[in-house]
């Protein structure tokens, strides 16, 4: 597992703080259940990039948001 550092955006309003907490726990409890993953080097293929669309794809297809 991998932790990258965030912006601080998130902490502009209440609203994004409970939704990355929200996201946060389900990460942690996918990986403690060992539920299936994103493809790693996808992943960060899509935070390298700001591949919104495969994003978009992978958190449907994960039922992350």
């Amino acid at each position: 597992m991998e932790y990258r550092v965030l912006s601080g955006y998130f902490l502009s309003n209440d609203e994004t703080i409970g939704f990355m907490w929200d996201q946060a726990m389900k990460a942690i409890d996918a990986y403690n259940e060992c539920e299936p993953i994103p493809n790693p080097e996808e992943v960060q293929d899509v935070i390298n990039n700001s591949d919104v669309e495969t994003a978009t794809m992978l958190t449907k297809e994960f039922y992350l948001i």
